[in-house]
């Protein structure tokens, strides 16, 4: 081969190579343009699988729950009754006091052997001999038993208390509670030298009327007996002492607690306190209220717990009041004045005081979960600097929650506050200076620039308002047209009935302004960074509200502008500011990583709310239609967790497509639980029930005149629907109730009907079913033992009342005249929030454990100098109610029951009312 032809091949091979790189550029940028349309084209589907994932995850974490461990696991296998409390074998070294060797040592088969042997007495409401005599006595005989296998270096005591008080409760309408003779069972362990400091655990084995109680309170008090004999077979001693109280009167709403810290002599020695509840069965124990202003015990939790789980936003919701419940942590802490921690079970509230609380609805594993998890903090409380003097260590409160139930995240509130304000602060002022460079870029002005910022802002906030506007308006047509609750069985309804449209109206609005933009030639980018902007400065000004009316939950917004801030404003920026090839693609990705954690943090405290209120709709009574709360509150959670991504449909081309999905799964969800029994709301499900509740009395009501005239005297049966749909569901099965009529509360207090406990403001709408009188054997009546006349303008009367062991007196003082005392509490009385033609209420709830002698009380009433003694001066309303045994439940009330269909549950009793007036 010649020069020249060596030369034009090394040219050809030269030409060559440089069409294959030049193809291949090509073929890059080719390929560039087909991603970018295929991103166009399924933008939506991604961003759906994106959540779908995300959800996945949490579904998955918050379903873990550890492998139970047997008998044999933690002492080895033995078949003798009376080994198996033993944990440990002779060769083990138990030397050491730590979490890890506590918590290996914990058996969830020991602790369900105890629950399922207290469940099997049945209902247990203080004063019944179940819970008196029978779990009375089965508690005090475990802790003996937990006694004579104790260790030698533990001082173990076993303590009965029977204690008689009274305090003021704001519970409901507010009330005084006034008790006698409830029991307690407390055992105390701690080291043979005295050291004065205790730790309490507190639970209750007392149950509602109609509940077995597996859950409520069972569980935690079978978890406590092993708890505490895991501590008492280990053979060093403890740091401190422990005082596990077993209260035999919650239910009676928080009696048996009140009665032991305010009487007991062991109650000067609690620094703080763990108390063990239930509003569901089986999951996870929540921790739910914490404090107050002692950050080191959820410290304590934070470090000691194996299986982390609690949120502040969990407290503020309880302690707004939402929640129709109160635990014994209220009276430790304000009659108590200790610091505490309040934890439940949340799962799976359908069964929450219902005949299902049976302990097949515990899960595997939760009983495990518990016990280790307390083990681990009881260890970190008693080993605390803070233990000792907990007093010193007071300060603000702290922010705590959960990642999952993974770890823990815990800062104080004021450097909450800080982050809080400086995150939204500096979010503004970055935002201002991009201002500031668009002004200097393009050369618009500040008001310019400010009217595009606000006009963005109210069209995002305009979604908002419409996405809840749509979702109450589809809530009130359900209601109107009977199909109220469709979702309460099935939670999965929420979706596509409220959270579908309210989706869709958020796209529909933010595509209509695009629409408009493009028509005038505007960019789309540009669009979505200003409605990205739009977006933080909402959370930055939501940030600062929540801060300053010290909402703890302002962690949640924080979160969503902490990462889209430094991850988007950072690596977004740059994507648009350079020509390079994807920019549009990349600006895509980094959005989404921007929101991948708080979008894990903030649905995952969504799902948390799901799954703890859809239950508790079906137990607040049935003036309110719940669908008007889940819709509404849905449609605030699709903007919270689609806020940032609504940027996207400014750059979206196939937006109508995809709201034609949404509305269309919205019709097909709606003619499904609108058409087929699949929208019914109950279950009688024995795997998975969701009863309809009622409460139903069979009643006998009698009205005296002032001169004790008998004015009206009849009985029947007061129905009580706990919601929306009562009692219209019941028609086809128990046709008489069609004959029921709605109860009017304005001739009497409390609308003339026995209240057990002071809820007419949630439990107004009532029906009265007139019939007959109930056939009543244990007597009761109330007596005006004596009248004085004190002084012209002082009378006092003195009563004398005998009845079973729960009753209720309702006292309302006529126009001008004040009562001043009385003998039921050392302070002044308390009237509730509700009046009765304008006039102050006193509602008295009474309970005995005993009731083997009259009660006797007083009252001193101030009267107007010109009151003569035939004038009356106040109403009283005397209530009883049968709650157990032979007068609970009577030929004509079992016959009404026995109509009711099987997806019910109520809790029924017979009750008398006496309406005075002296």
């Amino acid at each position: 081969m010649d020069s020249m032809e060596r030369l034009r091949f090394r040219s050809r091979g030269s030409s060559a190579a440089v069409r294959s790189r030049s193809q291949i550029l090509t073929d890059y940028e080719d390929d560039k343009k087909y991603s970018e349309v295929l991103l166009d084209k399924y933008l939506f589907m991604f961003l759906g699988a994106f959540y779908t994932f995300i959800l996945f995850v949490i579904i998955l974490c918050e379903g873990y729950l550890p492998s139970p461990r047997s008998i044999g696991d933690v002492a080895g296998t033995t078949s003798s009754r009376s080994k198996q409390y033993k944990l440990f074998t002779g060769n083990e070294d138990n030397s050491q006091f730590s979490p890890h060797y506590l918590t290996n040592r914990f058996s969830e088969e020991r602790a369900r052997n105890i629950l399922n042997e207290l469940v099997s007495i049945g209902p247990r409401p203080t004063g019944s001999y179940e819970n008196e005599v029978l779990a009375f006595d089965f508690i005090k005989r475990q802790l003996e038993f937990i006694k004579s296998q104790a260790e030698n270096v533990h001082a173990f005591n076993i303590e009965v208390q029977k204690p008689t008080g009274s305090f003021f409760l704001k519970f409901g309408d507010g009330f005084t509670s006034y008790y006698r003779n409830v029991k307690n069972v407390i055992a105390r362990i701690g080291p043979r030298n005295y050291t004065g400091k205790s730790l309490l655990v507190n639970c209750h084995f007392d149950t509602v009327p109609t509940s077995p109680g597996a859950s409520d309170d069972s569980v935690n008090c079978a978890t406590m007996l092993e708890i505490l004999m895991v501590l008492s077979n280990q053979n060093r001693s403890l740091p401190h002492n422990i005082v596990f109280l077993f209260n035999g009167a919650e239910e009676n709403i928080l009696q048996g607690s009140h009665g032991f810290i305010t009487q007991h002599r062991w109650a000067k020695e609690i620094q703080a306190f763990i108390n063990l509840e239930s509003c569901g069965a089986g999951g996870r124990d929540m921790l739910f209220q914490a404090g107050p202003e002692h950050p080191w015990i959820v410290q304590a939790y934070t470090e000691g717990a194996k299986f982390p789980f609690g949120s502040i936003v969990a407290q503020e919701v309880f302690q707004s009041g939402v929640v129709p419940a109160d635990t014994d942590f209220r009276i430790f802490t304000e009659f108590g004045g200790i610091p505490g921690l309040d934890f439940a079970y949340v799962r799976n509230g359908y069964v929450y005081h219902t005949k299902y609380d049976r302990p097949e609805f515990i899960n595997e594993g939760s009983i495990q979960r518990t016990g280790e998890n307390m083990l681990g903090l009881i260890h970190n409380i008693l080993k605390s600097p803070h233990f000792n003097h907990p007093l010193e260590y007071r300060s603000s409160k702290l922010v705590f929650f959960d990642v999952l139930g993974l770890f823990m995240i815990t800062y104080s509130a004021s450097l909450g506050t800080i982050m809080n304000e400086s995150i939204a602060i500096l979010t503004v002022l970055e935002i201002f200076l991009k201002i500031r460079l668009r002004m200097d870029k393009i050369y618009t002005t500040v008001i310019q620039e400010a009217s595009r910022l606000l006009i963005a802002i109210s069209i995002t906030l305009s979604s908002a308002v419409l996405a809840l506007c749509v979702n109450l308006a589809i809530a009130a047509v359900l209601g109107a047209v009977g199909y109220s609750m469709t979702w309460y069985n099935r939670p999965y309804w929420i979706l596509g009935v409220y959270f579908f449209p309210a989706l869709s109206c958020l796209i529909l609005v933010h595509w209509f302004v695009t629409l408009q933009r493009r028509q005038a030639k505007g960019s789309d980018w540009e669009a979505e960074d200003l409605y990205y902007d739009a977006v933080r400065v909402i959370w930055a000004v939501i940030i600062c509200l929540m801060t300053r009316f010290d909402i703890h939950s302002a962690y949640l917004p924080t979160v969503l502008l902490l990462f889209t801030t430094a991850i988007r404003s950072l690596g977004g920026r740059l994507c648009i500011s350079t020509k390079t090839k994807g920019a549009r693609l990349k600006l895509i990705i980094i959005h989404l990583s921007s929101q991948a954690i708080p979008l894990v943090i903030i649905l995952y405290n969504c799902w948390q709310v799901f799954l703890v209120f859809v239950p508790i709709m079906g137990r607040t009574g049935a003036q309110v239609n719940p669908d008007l709360i889940i819709g509404a509150v849905t449609a605030i959670i699709a903007y919270i967790c689609t806020s940032y991504m609504l940027t996207l449909v400014h750059v979206a081309r196939y937006v109508l497509q995809a709201v034609g999905v949404l509305f269309l799964l919205f019709i097909t969800c709606l003619c499904i639980v609108c058409l087929s029994p699949l929208g019914f709301p109950y279950s009688e499900d024995a795997n998975s029930p969701a009863p309809q509740k009622y409460i139903i009395a069979h009643v006998e009501r009698n009205f005296h005149s002032k001169s004790g005239e008998l004015l009206l005297s009849d009985g029947g049966f007061w129905i009580v629907p706990l919601d929306h749909n009562g009692p219209y569901s019941l028609f086809p099965f128990v046709p008489e109730l069609q004959n029921a009529e709605l109860v009017e509360c304005v001739s009497h207090p409390y609308c003339g009907m026995p209240y057990y406990l002071p809820f007419v403001s949630k439990l107004k709408k009532s029906y009265y079913l007139k019939g007959s009188k109930p056939k009543i054997h244990t007597p009761f009546k109330l007596e005006l033992v004596e009248m004085q006349t004190l002084n012209p303008e002082l009378r006092k009367l003195k009563f004398r009342v005998t009845g079973p062991t729960h009753m209720a007196i309702i006292l309302c003082p006529v126009e001008k005249v004040i009562l001043l005392r009385w003998s039921l509490t050392y302070s002044l009385p308390h009237p509730g929030v509700v009046t009765w033609n304008e006039r102050p209420v006193y509602f008295i709830y009474y309970s005995d454990g005993e009731a083997t002698t009259p009660w006797e009380f007083w009252v001193d009433l101030e009267v107007p100098s010109d009151f003569t003694s035939d004038q009356p001066i106040v109403d009283l309303t005397f209530n009883t109610h049968y709650l157990h045994g032979s007068d609970m439940i009577g030929e004509d009330l079992q016959e009404l029951l026995e109509k009711m269909p099987p997806w019910t549950h109520v809790t029924a009793w017979t009750s008398t009312l006496q309406s005075y007036i002296f």
